[in-house]
C-alpha cells in the first residue's frame, strides 16, 4: 500500500465522519432556572391552596415521594392518595423559604431545595412546623416535573 496516498483518504473519511458526531446543543441554564423558580413558585401556591390537580400536575407518572415514618409512595395514583391525606389537614398556611436549585449541564435533569413552614391551628392560636425538602426535576420532551421529592421535620427553635 502507498501510504502517501492513504493519508488524504483519511483525512476525507475523518472530515465525514466528523459531520455524523452529534454535538450537544448548548443549554441556557440561566433560562431553565427561571422556568424551575416559576414551577417552584406553583407547586408551593398548590399545595398551600390545597389545590390537589395543580400539585399533581407537577409530578411525573412514575414520581416517586419519601416522607417519614412512611413507605415510599410511587406513582401517581399514590401520590394523589398521599395529597389528598396531606390537603386534609386543618393547616392555614404552607410558606416556602428560599429555593437553591442547581441544574446539570444538559439541562435535563436538576434539584431543588428549601425550608418550608406549615402552620397549624393550636390552643394558643397557631403552632408552625419548620421543614425541609428537597426534589429532583427532570425534563422530557421539553417538560420539566418532579420524579422525586423528599420532606421532613426541622427540629423546632
Amino acid at each position: 500500500m502507498n501510504y502517501p496516498s492513504a493519508i488524504p483518504v483519511a483525512l476525507v473519511a475523518a472530515l465525514v465522519l466528523s459531520g455524523c458526531i452529534d454535538y450537544p446543543v448548548p443549554v441556557d441554564l440561566g433560562a431553565e432556572t427561571e422556568v424551575l423558580t416559576d414551577l417552584g413558585a406553583r407547586w408551593a401556591a398548590a399545595e398551600s391552596n390545597k389545590d390537589l390537580e395543580a400539585a399533581l400536575g407537577l409530578y411525573w407518572d412514575d414520581a416517586v415521594m419519601l416522607v417519614p415514618d412512611q413507605n415510599p409512595i410511587e406513582g401517581i395514583e399514590a401520590l394523589r392518595a398521599a395529597f389528598q391525606q396531606f390537603f386534609a389537614l386543618p393547616f392555614t398556611s404552607l410558606v416556602s423559604g428560599p429555593v437553591a436549585i442547581s441544574i446539570v449541564e444538559s439541562g435535563d435533569m436538576a434539584y431543588s431545595w428549601a425550608n418550608y413552614y406549615i402552620t397549624f391551628p393550636s390552643e394558643e392560636g397557631s403552632m408552625t412546623v419548620p421543614n425541609k425538602f428537597i426534589a429532583v426535576w427532570t425534563k422530557r420532551d421539553g417538560e420539566w416535573k418532579i420524579i422525586a421529592n423528599m420532606s421532613n421535620s426541622n427540629p423546632t427553635e
